[in-house]
């Protein structure tokens, strides 16, 4: 069943996160989030407890946070905004 995609907004949450003070989740990430089921939560659990976090060689400035648990890997991919801010591009499940 597929979940229609709604044009969304940016969103930007407090969330600390290191030394980072707030998260943005831009809309394409929401996107994806409502389509995978993925909540805000498990995207900061990722962000702030990664099983393992990765720069990709291909894309410039990106990085990957991966979150393992019993059924599947949560993959979200973030770039760093300044001095306090991550913003979350995309996520899905491997």
């Amino acid at each position: 069943m597929d979940i229609p995609i709604r044009k969304r907004e940016n969103k930007v949450v407090s969330a600390t996160v290191g030394m980072f003070t707030t998260v943005e989740f831009v809309a394409h990430a929401l996107d994806r989030m409502a389509l995978r089921s993925v909540s805000e939560n498990d995207v900061l659990t990722a962000l702030r407890n990664p099983t393992k976090r990765e720069l990709p060689a291909d894309v410039p400035h990106k990085r990957i946070a991966w979150k393992k648990s019993k059924a599947r890997t949560l993959s979200v991919v973030y770039d760093e905004v300044g001095a306090t801010r991550l913003r979350v591009i995309t996520v899905y499940w491997i």
